[in-house]
């Protein structure tokens, strides 16, 4: 039986490029992933899945067999301890607490509730934020807030190449409430300033007055901003946050609102570089 020893023995009988080559290999491959926990997975830089592991593997390999052999130790060091940072202290409580935007609902019923849309799994179902949602909103229609709801229809590929959307277990959220809520769908969404557009379309047509938009809470600030551009009355209400809570959190609660934090932040200065916060 080998010993782990003898592997020691073995790997440092290699020659020292090749060494190092296989040390860049094994960073690459750690940093793509502590970027990916840290809510950089989205980005074009580091690449989807596996393929972006790989293209961060073999870079790491890369710049290990030159004489830019330390750059791989270096960035390793610093993504770790960036995550280390942000799960072991507090420091991205406060930042995103910052970004949740509460009103005080009011004392008379409101035109409309829009719930904000969500993501969907492959076989269609409501993710988490998206369910805690659309829960928030029937809530709050529930307790007389508003008559109506505005949701949005969500389409993506399913296995097979086949599309699923989020109609059916909307449906079944409906069915929760006896009788079943008056809804509007918007169909043709893939961001919040859309549905901002055609809700302030449907407001329009209707004559609607003030609404109230239920959206997940670091996704309130910048939601409510959106539908304020385009010139409605609205009330921001978020929901709970049924990932991580927002006044004590684990370690792992704070990577997910790192995650979150990064890309409303993101989200925040693309939106106001085109006017529409």
């Amino acid at each position: 039986m080998t010993t782990p020893a003898a592997w020691l023995n073995r790997f440092r009988a290699l020659p020292p490029r090749l060494c190092w080559a296989l040390l860049g290999l094994t960073l690459g491959a750690l940093c793509y992933y502590t970027l990916t926990e840290l809510g950089a997975g989205a980005s074009s830089l580091l690449g989807p899945d596996a393929t972006g592991m790989a293209w961060w593997a073999a870079g790491g390999a890369l710049l290990g067999s030159t004489r830019l052999r330390l750059v791989p130790p270096v960035v390793a060091f610093l993504t770790g301890g960036l995550l280390l940072l942000v799960a072991q202290t507090p420091l991205i409580e406060a930042p995103a607490r910052s970004l949740v935007r509460r009103d005080s609902l009011p004392k008379q019923p409101v035109s409309v509730i829009v719930v904000l849309s969500g993501a969907v799994t492959s076989s269609g179902l409501l993710q988490v934020s998206a369910a805690d949602r659309l829960l928030q909103g029937l809530l709050l229609l529930r307790a007389g807030v508003a008559p109506r709801l505005v949701v949005s229809r969500v389409e993506r590929d399913g296995p097979g190449g086949i599309r699923v959307d989020s109609d059916r277990d909307q449906a079944r959220f409906f069915r929760l409430l006896t009788p079943e809520p008056r809804v509007n769908v918007l169909t043709t969404t893939s961001s919040t300033r859309q549905e901002a557009e055609q809700v302030a379309s449907l407001a329009r047509g209707e004559g609607w007055g003030a609404v109230v938009v239920v959206t997940s809470p670091l996704h309130s600030r910048r939601a409510c901003a959106a539908f304020e551009a385009v010139g409605l009355t609205i009330i921001c209400y978020p929901c709970l946050d049924r990932e991580y809570g927002l006044e004590r959190m684990t370690p792992g609660e704070r990577i997910y609102a790192f995650r979150d934090w990064m890309y409303e932040t993101a989200g925040w200065y693309a939106y106001r570089r085109r006017g529409w916060v």
